[in-house]
């Protein structure tokens, strides 16, 4: 009845939450087997995803056509909107969760007022194969009405 009592406590928002796959490491996108859907085709991109505490922070580089673009997110896999990234003209906020062996992350961008920046929103789901060498992220692309809903699946093999 006691342990009953405690669980009933504990509601699922305060739950800790483990990661179930580990995603940590540096990966670099294999471009011929990746799909861009109507998003740009990068020259090459890097991800590096590290733990902190029940976090995820996943920094990525995109280098393409207009130069290189650096950005950090913070991922908290607890199905609650937080601030995952700032920059002069735009909050990114995303909401995520583990959905078994995935961590599924929905963003949005949101510009800053008298910012060029378009309103955006994404989710992306991170698996890695069995091996743990290959990442795979599925993302979903929302036009938002400017531009078509678009598809990416993104491989990307561990770098050593």
């Amino acid at each position: 009845m006691t342990l009953l009592w405690l669980v009933a406590l504990i509601s699922p928002a305060q739950q800790v939450v483990t990661s179930p796959t580990n995603l940590a490491g540096r990966w670099r996108l294999d471009i011929k087997r990746s799909t861009f859907g109507l998003g740009l085709t990068p020259k090459s991109q890097t991800y590096e995803i590290r733990y902190t505490s029940d976090n995820v922070e996943l920094s990525s580089k995109f280098v393409g056509p207009e130069g290189e673009i650096a950005q950090t997110f913070l991922m908290i896999p607890d199905g609650k909107r937080h601030i995952a990234s700032e920059t002069a003209t735009s909050k990114f906020f995303a909401v995520a969760h583990w959905e078994k062996e995935a961590l599924v992350a929905e963003f949005r961008q949101v510009p800053k007022p008298g910012a060029a920046d378009l309103e955006s929103r994404w989710v992306s789901r991170f698996s890695t194969s069995s091996d743990g060498e290959t990442l795979t992220v599925r993302k979903q692309v929302f036009g938002l009405g400017l531009i078509r809903d678009f598809q990416q699946t993104l491989l990307l093999v561990r770098d050593q």
